[in-house]
């Protein structure tokens, strides 16, 4: 079972052989079912690739979800909001009507990863993914001029970098360690498709024991995309939006609900943002723990845009939560934050989620 303010509750299937014909290879299916998602997963992995310490990953996977967008009747050509959009600025003299929009995605992704023996903790890995969107809307009468241009049939061929270092002692609830992971992407180019940008995330997280049951972590992600050519030529579908849980949360505001204001106050996805959070956690026992949290963040238009307002101004969100080690679940997570810098004033939003983002 999973949750989140986008797809709402999804249930999921999942089998996996963890030593198939006793090679140490894995090989996995999973099916998630939720009333605007549905999605179908194949995996493989290899984790001693000729013997070696190398590893080979594959995946196969069919994604159907329904997103619903506002549409500015008043201004046909402004860019859409998503629609968690309750801390969004609206400028009353404008009328915003909601429209769903499709997206069908089916490929194949294929990785490999090696630990760097010179550097402890170290593992590089290098993928590619070619997958092929169905980006449609039946609502035409509300679809604007800039939905209007990223709809239709197209064909994404990636090539992905990514270095990891990773030394904490545990995945749940660590209390000691760091966790450090850059990844790159390169869209089309050289490697054809439809699509042709690059995308850049650095995230760093760093835990430390302070006295007795009591622990700190603190954490900062960074990301950019643009174009090869026009720094603007990203699709719709891959600029970002922050908020709520996940990797691109920000607690006490709705998820992907937080973009860049343009001059009227709108909310529009970025090609820039930043993130950081800070919890303190109080250990309960092995399996439980509370944990009291400050995250700030924001989307930029653009890298340069960020950079010339000193990325500032930063939402900001905090609040308290539990974490629960479930059987036959997993980690079982509730928060509940307050949004300093909603529209209208502070308000106080609840986050379910199942699984650990950081």
């Amino acid at each position: 079972v999973g949750y989140s303010q986008v797809d709402g509750i999804t249930g999921n299937i999942s089998l996996s052989l963890q030593n198939l014909l006793g090679t140490g290879r894995k090989i996995s299916l999973q099916f998630d079912k939720g009333k605007t998602l549905n999605n179908f997963q194949l995996s493989f992995s290899e984790p001693w690739l000729f013997d070696t310490k190398a590893s080979l990953g594959s995946n196969i996977f069919y994604t159907t979800r329904t997103v619903t967008y506002t549409y500015d009747s008043l201004s046909i050509d402004t860019t859409v909001i998503d629609s968690t959009t309750d801390s969004t600025t609206i400028d009353s003299t404008h009328a915003l009507v909601p429209f769903d929009v499709n997206e069908n995605t089916k490929g194949f992704s294929v990785t490999a990863g090696k630990y760097i023996q010179q550097f402890r903790y170290l593992k590089g890995f290098i993928g590619y993914t070619l997958q092929n969107t169905d980006f449609y809307s039946t609502d035409t009468a509300h679809v604007n001029n800039y939905i209007k241009e990223q709809l239709g049939n197209k064909w994404k061929s990636a090539v992905s970098l990514t270095c990891v270092r990773d030394s904490r002692e545990k995945i749940f609830n660590p209390v000691n360690g760091s966790f450090a992971k850059f990844s790159s992407e390169f869209v089309g180019g050289p490697f054809f498709g439809d699509e042709h940008f690059q995308k850049y995330t650095i995230d760093g997280r760093y835990y430390r024991k302070i006295i007795g049951i009591v622990s700190v972590m603190t954490r900062g992600v960074y990301g950019t995309c643009f174009g090869y050519k026009t720094p603007g030529d990203v699709p719709l579908l891959e600029k970002f939006l922050i908020g709520g849980i996940g990797d691109l949360g920000l607690r006490g505001y709705s998820d992907r609900s937080i973009g860049f204001n343009n001059m009227s106050g709108y909310q529009y996805a970025g090609r820039a943002y930043f993130i950081s959070n800070i919890e303190l956690h109080f250990q309960a026992n092995d399996n439980i723990y509370a944990i009291g949290f400050f995250d700030i963040g924001n989307v930029w238009s653009s890298f340069s845009d960020g950079f010339n307002k000193r990325f500032w101004p930063m939402k900001k969100g905090a609040g308290v939560g539990i974490r629960l080690e479930v059987p036959m679940i997993g980690i079982l997570g509730f928060d509940y934050g307050y949004g300093f810098d909603r529209s209208g004033g502070g308000m106080w939003e609840p986050h379910i989620q199942i699984g650990t983002t950081f």
